[in-house]
């Protein structure tokens, strides 16, 4: 059995995370947009953590042939309704397999997400596929901010962050699409 951790050279990593890191800000602004929470405006629902507990609210949409993607401030989620799902932290791109919770709770915290064990090389390949949604998503969500605000938008956003990374001086959609590059020779835990 090995644990459901996937891992890329460093130096990949370090790019993917830095790229994820930047998408979380992102979706930050979108949800203190001035005309309103973008996320919402894009079908996502809200679930705030119960009252008295500790988390990070979590938007939730349902995609096509049965998946349902998580955002957070802490990462993204991409769940199979029927079988597992797949984890990115936001500061730390090793994509972790996580089985569903069993009483089908929402997470509120990165530690309520279960890590899923696999016997055999199937689950690993259903979690790449999973990572390959996830990323495809973000790049058609970026497209659809880019028609809805116009380019001009995410610069605006990039400079609030006032980071001296270069990935923070890129277009998004090429940092995206490096990204699903980098990720296409992945296929299973090293």
């Amino acid at each position: 059995m090995a644990e459901g951790q996937l891992f890329l050279p460093s130096s990949q990593e370090e790019f993917c995370a830095e790229t994820m890191h930047m998408q979380c800000w992102f979706w930050g602004c979108d949800i203190k947009h001035p005309n309103g929470n973008l996320l919402l405006r894009n079908g996502f629902c809200r679930h705030r953590p119960p009252e008295g507990s500790e988390g990070s609210s979590c938007y939730f949409k349902n995609l096509p042939d049965e998946k349902r993607l998580l955002l957070w401030g802490f990462g993204l989620a991409l769940i199979d309704i029927h079988s597992s799902g797949i984890y990115v932290n936001r500061y730390k791109f090793r994509p972790i397999a996580i089985k569903l919770p069993e009483d089908n709770s929402i997470p509120y915290r990165p530690e309520h997400l279960n890590a899923a064990t696999y016997e055999n090389q199937e689950g690993w390949s259903r979690s790449i596929l999973l990572l390959a949604d996830a990323v495809s998503w973000i790049v058609s969500y970026e497209n659809w901010i880019s028609v809805e605000l116009g380019k001009g938008y995410r610069r605006v956003c990039q400079r609030a962050f006032q980071s001296e990374s270069l990935i923070w001086k890129t277009n998004p959609l090429w940092a995206w699409n490096k990204v699903d590059t980098l990720l296409s020779g992945l296929t299973s835990p090293q």
